[in-house]
């Protein structure tokens, strides 16, 4: 018979550490996905004098483009943050 330890840790994985996970890999994959629309969709190399037309077009693409890169940003980071502050909090009430 095996007595367990209390500090040891169980084989299952920690359903927060996967939700954290996920979120930050949807934010790094929202960014990547606004990155390469943003090049994709001409942003990185502008048109050559440009109807008003045309440039109403590409503006839109950069804010799609900067929307998307931002709220990936902004998910990574949160996450990141958020799962840094809970083990900060873990470990000092630990102690």
């Amino acid at each position: 018979m095996k007595i367990h330890n209390v500090h040891e840790k169980s084989g299952t994985h920690s359903t927060w550490r996967d939700f954290c996970w996920a979120a930050f890999l949807a934010g790094v994959i929202f960014f990547i996905i606004g990155l390469v629309y943003g090049v994709m969709s001409g942003v990185a190399v502008p048109l050559q004098d440009p109807t008003p037309a045309e440039r109403a077009f590409e503006k839109f693409h950069v804010q799609v483009s900067q929307w998307l890169m931002m709220a990936g940003a902004c998910l990574s980071a949160g996450v990141f943050c958020v799962f840094l502050g809970k083990e900060i909090i873990r470990q000092l009430l630990r102690s």
